[in-house]
């Protein structure tokens, strides 16, 4: 069932002699809103947590790597895309219930495509521009609601060329920062920091205590469109904390 509610959360936690969140423009240290003395923590650090740990437990997500490099988003999409191809029965699957585009599809002969490459060639030399980018919204939305969990939860801006839809996230976490000052633990310790192929030498900083919060929303009208379900706000939740306990 897609979710059909909105509703707000916090979601708490201690740290205790680490850095939950380090500030590459600050020697790593903690992040610190020096004002008020409070520690802060990005919304990216929870959701990266949570795409980890979604991805050790066998769900396909969109923001990840291949062969271990980062690679462009458009990379991503081909990849993901060229997945979907090789797979008749999810492509049969998803015609099924797209008679447009399956009309289409059946006019350009794309039945035989197994790479995006050659679909979007094939899609080009008809000179059909226009639905090469009808048939990767459709597509794509429908990979997102089926295969890929993060972009149901989190959205994606989709910088591809020959896409126009964006996708909101219904999960909008803000900033997570302590509810009380906290103090840096003043070490000499020395660490080894790897930077891809090289290591430089630096000091370990930390923090003594904090109990941080983030604040969030889940949106209804958001969960339409990238069609995040019960089921996934519930896997969402879990792997809040799970993933935090599995990247201590």
């Amino acid at each position: 069932m897609i979710i059909n509610q909105n509703s707000e959360f916090l979601f708490g936690f201690e740290a205790v002699m680490t850095n939950p969140n380090g500030d590459p423009d600050q020697e790593n240290k903690p992040r610190m809103d020096y004002e008020t003395s409070t520690v802060l923590v990005s919304d990216e650090r929870r959701k990266r947590d949570v795409r980890d740990f979604l991805k050790a437990k066998g769900f396909q997500i969109f923001v990840d790597t291949l062969a271990d490099k980062k690679v462009p988003m458009d990379k991503m999409f081909e990849y993901i895309y060229d997945q979907w191809l090789s797979d008749n029965e999810k492509v049969e699957t998803f015609l099924s219930g797209h008679d447009e585009v399956k009309q289409l599809w059946d006019e350009l002969g794309l039945n035989e495509v197994k790479s995006y490459e050659d679909l979007k060639k094939k899609i080009k030399d008809s000179k059909r521009k226009d639905y090469l980018t009808q048939v990767n919204n459709s597509v794509l939305t429908h990979i997102i609601k089926t295969s890929l969990i993060d972009i149901r939860l989190f959205g994606s801006a989709m910088a591809v060329e020959d896409v126009t839809r964006t996708y909101a996230g219904p999960i909008q976490i803000a900033w997570g920062y302590s509810l009380h000052p906290v103090q840096l633990v003043k070490s000499n310790t020395i660490t080894s920091i790897m930077n891809d192929d090289a290591s430089t030498f630096g000091k370990k900083h930390k923090l003594h205590y904090a109990f941080i919060c983030h604040y969030g929303t889940i949106n209804k009208f958001s969960a339409k469109y990238t069609g995040m379900t019960e089921e996934d706000r519930e896997i969402f939740r879990k792997s809040l904390v799970q993933g935090m306990l599995a990247d201590r």
